[in-house]
């Protein structure tokens, strides 16, 4: 896990994480005394009564407070946080920062980079907009969204500008926010009404609780825009249509920027911008250069005019080079043009060959090689790497030694390179240095630089493994390099014996002090932003750059697989996860490894798996048959495995029981004993649900041994919490009792739903053994984990646990309250089984106080709602058969 980044020492640097987050609040705990859980929970206690809530609402249980400090979360009860946070001590001004850390979080991979509208720094010149005044018009008079849409180079963004600073100037608005989108659609995305309004959302100290869902964020964005009224800027859209619900609610002038086309829609303003006339670009170049060197030459100005097809952006280069070359009479400029091939891009492209050709030959190099690297999200550092500082400019006498910023600086200062904090090119510019580069780089040139960008990013992609995920980096890191053995998507290794490859790219290969050129010195693995950094910016670029290479280095698209699995698992982006896995798959046939073919099938499919594709056993069944060619029995067992819980989840419980037993014939024979006991457990369950209880017990008790011999407490517990429900149900409350306090030890310090079971089977044991009072207190602390868990269908089953255990003491106003919770929460949750036990408890207790008529309605809603669940579930349960038996004694009577 990453290190927790410091609370009060770094309020710019928001959390990217759960876990960094969650860091963030451990540390804050520290630093206010580390008080107790149980008084910590009666500081929140007190702060909600403070601020007027309900006793109902201020009650709060510890085991949920303290779930608020576990790492690897996947949600966030952010009231909760910010009550704790006010309970150690923090003002409102901090609290307010909290929901700000809150909201980045939740926002998660979809967030956009966002930033208040610096007009100043950010608008072209003025003279730009000649020609412009009906669109502005449109822009600023009429109300509702506008869009504009146009050729690349037309000038849409300084118009969007434009308009942008004369509403502020008519203080139409207060202030405006932009949103620039062009770094999402480099790394292959496209925004959403969702993550467009969470963007806007921190931008506005929108706070994280309005966050919640889509509609409830936009409505906050919408009226948080309109109290401060503050514009909204949007430049470089792909998509329209998925931004519509929150471009329809926000009430203050909007503008977007479009860069395809757009359709007319009654609540839209589409403004298509056309070039200019030559007319209008005579203007602009008399604007610029000044009016009397542009009419000293009326006809060569014309022609320039012409020459640069009503463009802005080749109009504002042109000026640009006249500027810088004062000694030339337009005619040269004219001349120059003329002489330039205009192919296949017209005046736009020879503006931009002229650009270039002012520029150092450093800087003429690095645009060509990174047009070549098919990613536009390279920061300064992979820059560098591209330009590879050590490299000799062919044919160049300049002998200065300019940095790769100040030649970054240069292509910016041309307006051939759009830099934020990352580099990109507008699509005729990569277009014209491709083409150079064609002409001007040998093929080894351009294969040495994208090799380089990629180098560097495989080397951050494996720190970034070993900083969030250490467990699985070592796993990765004891078995052979990527082309010779690859990882599972679990991060246990298997090698096929070639042992020829050292895993190039990982970190521990090379020193980490150098860059991924040699250069030594310059930065580290992960750059400036760390591994969360690297997770939600630069995979996407590791993954396009793989697909790059992969013909001619098919080892990578196999490292790179196996580099990014358990983070796309973890991170629920399976779709992604099955892309990378089948290019993976692809070139590791190109490959031949048997070992690396059967791997990548493998993660295929269980991408399929969790992706509730049909078509997943299919696919695992194959990766099991290449797993057998290539005699990774590991991998077998792992397909084997997969293909067990498949069947028993689809209801064959004959196939899932046989494909275990194989698997655990094959882990024991083979001394795989880390499977062999999950696989145990695996098949006591079955065993269980197809009755045979005593086949049950044998194998969680084999599940216990062998985890037990190993050192696996985690194995060991879940294998004892399997066995104590066995033995409760065969009657033997000594054996079960000793089984369930182990496992209640043993998984104490998860606080999770094995040790909630391992409380439940101790109380049920205990109630067995005749100790009612004891098994109560364990009921209750199962009832308070599965209650901060939210983990409903353990509320139900424990509260009916509870009703029975009451109901055989004699207690019958406490049995029916705790069967009355479980009916209300079995039936709110859909479970069926949990519902029948809570209404055959009640009809029992009604029958006893002679409440009989209620007592045959609750029995008849349990006969009937068994009647119409699924054929596979309407079996007949001990609850239907009890409620069938009673119902026939209350016709008798």
């Amino acid at each position: 896990m990453s290190a927790p980044v410091s609370t009060l020492d770094d309020p710019d640097l928001p959390p990217e994480t759960f876990d960094n987050l969650v860091g963030r609040l451990r540390e804050l705990r520290q630093r206010a005394g580390s008080p107790s859980f149980s008084e910590l929970t009666e500081r929140v206690r007190a702060v909600r009564v403070g601020r007027g809530a309900h006793a109902r609402e201020s009650t709060v249980g510890r085991m949920t407070v303290y779930d608020c400090f576990r790492l690897g979360r996947r949600r966030l009860d952010v009231p909760l946080v910010l009550d704790i946070v006010r309970a150690l001590g923090v003002d409102d001004l901090g609290v307010q920062l909290w929901s700000d850390w809150c909201g980045h979080v939740l926002s998660g991979g979809t967030a956009l980079r966002v930033a208040r509208l610096g007009l100043e720094a950010s608008a072209s010149p003025e003279p730009s907009l000649v020609g412009r005044a009906d669109e502005l018009r449109l822009l600023t008079v009429i109300e509702g969204p506008a869009v504009i849409t146009g050729m690349p180079g037309v000038g849409k963004t300084e118009l969007a500008i434009q308009a942008l600073r004369t509403l502020l100037d008519t203080d139409m608005m207060s202030d405006v926010v932009v949103v620039d989108l062009r770094e999402q659609l480099s790394q292959g995305g496209a925004a959403d009404a969702r993550s467009l309004a969470d963007a806007l959302a921190r931008a506005l100290d929108v706070p994280a609780e309005a966050r919640d869902a889509e509609a409830s964020v936009i409505a906050a964005v919408a009226d948080a825009t309109a109290e401060r009224r503050i514009g909204v800027f949007v430049d470089d859209v792909s998509e329209l249509a998925p931004l519509e619900p929150l471009l329809r609610a926000l009430r203050t002038p909007t503008i977007v920027v479009s860069r395809n086309e757009a359709e007319q829609a009654p609540w839209l303003r589409l403004v298509e911008l056309a070039p200019w006339r030559d007319e209008e670009t005579m203007d602009y170049l008399r604007a610029s250069i000044g009016a009397d060197r542009a009419d000293s030459e009326p006809e060569a100005l014309q022609g320039l005019a012409a020459a640069t097809g009503g463009l802005p952006l080749a109009a504002r280069l042109l000026a640009t080079r006249i500027l810088q070359r004062p000694q030339w009479r337009l005619a040269d400029h004219l001349d120059e043009l003329d002489e330039r091939d205009t192919a296949p891009d017209g005046p736009l492209r020879a503006s931009i060959e002229l650009s270039y050709a002012a520029l150092d030959a450093r800087a003429q190099r690095l645009l060509r090689l990174l047009a070549t690297v098919p990613s536009d999200g390279l920061d300064t550092a992979a820059v560098g790497v591209v330009a590879d500082a050590r490299a000799e400019v062919r044919g160049s006498t300049d002998s200065s030694t300019l940095s790769q910023a100040s030649i970054l600086n240069a292509l910016q200062e041309a307006q051939l390179v759009q830099r934020s904090t990352r580099a990109t090119l507008h699509p005729v510019v990569r277009s014209f240095a491709v083409s150079r580069s064609l002409e001007e780089d040998t093929p080894a040139e351009r294969r040495a630089a994208l090799d380089r960008v990629l180098d560097l990013y495989l080397r951050r992609g494996w720190a970034a493994l070993e900083n969030s995920y250490p467990d699985a980096f070592e796993r990765t890191r004891s078995g052979a390099g990527p082309a010779a053995g690859v990882a599972d998507s679990d991060g246990s290794a298997a090698s096929d014996g070639s042992g020829d490859s050292d895993g190039s790219g990982r970190p521990e290969d090379s020193d980490a002090s150098n860059d991924s050129s040699g250069n030594p010195g310059l930065k580290p693995p992960l750059g400036d932003g760390g591994a969360a950094e690297f997770w939600r910016t630069q995979l996407p670029v590791l993954i396009e750059l793989s697909a790059a290479v992969g013909g001619r280095r098919p080892e990578v698209p196999v490292e790179v697989s196996e580099l990014v699995a358990h983070h796309l698992d973890v991170d629920g982006r399976h779709r992604t996860a099955e892309r990378v896995h089948r290019e993976a798959l692809r070139h590791a046939e190109a490959l031949g490894s048997a070992n690396a073919i059967a791997v990548a099938a493998h993660r295929v499919g269980q991408s399929l798996v969790r992706m509730g594709s049909p078509y997943a056993r299919a696919e695992l069944l194959r990766a099991q048959q290449l797993a057998e060619h290539a005699g990774n029995d590991e991998l077998v067992l792992k397909a084997s495995n997969t293909l067990a819980i498949l069947a028993a989840q689809g209801g064959d419980l004959d196939e899932a029981a046989l494909r275990f037993e194989q698997a655990v014939t094959a882990a024991e024979h083979g001394g795989l004993d880390h499977f062999a006991a999950s696989l145990n457990d695996n098949l006591g369950i079955v065993l269980r649900r197809l009755g045979d209880v005593e086949g049950a017990r044998t194998r969680h008790g084999a599940a216990h041994r062998i985890a037990r011999d190993r050192g696996d407490e985690v194995a060991a517990g879940v294998a004892l919490v399997n066995l104590s429900d066995v033995e409760v149900e065969l009657g033997d409350f000594s054996s079960a009792a000793d089984s369930a306090r182990e496992a209640v030890r043993l998984t104490e310090h998860q606080a999770g739903l094995p040790h909630a079971y391992a409380l439940t089977n101790l109380a049920l044991a205990l109630a067995g053994l005749g100790d009612p009072d004891a098994a109560a207190e364990q009921h209750g602390a199962a009832l308070n984990l599965a209650e901060s868990m939210g983990n409903s269908s353990l509320v139900a089953s424990v509260r009916n646990n509870l009703g029975e255990l009451h109901g055989q003491a004699g207690r019958v106003a406490d049995a029916a309250g705790h069967h009355a919770v479980a009916l209300e929460v079995a039936e709110g949750s859909a479970n069926a089984h949990e519902r029948a036990r809570a209404l055959l408890g009640l009809a029992e207790g009604e029958i006893q106080t002679g409440q009989r008529h209620l007592a045959r309605e609750h029995l008849e809603s349990l006969v009937t709602g068994s009647s119409s669940a699924a054929p596979e579930t309407a079996t007949a349960t001990p609850q239907l058969e009890r409620a069938r038996a009673l119902l026939a004694e209350l016709d008798s009577v």
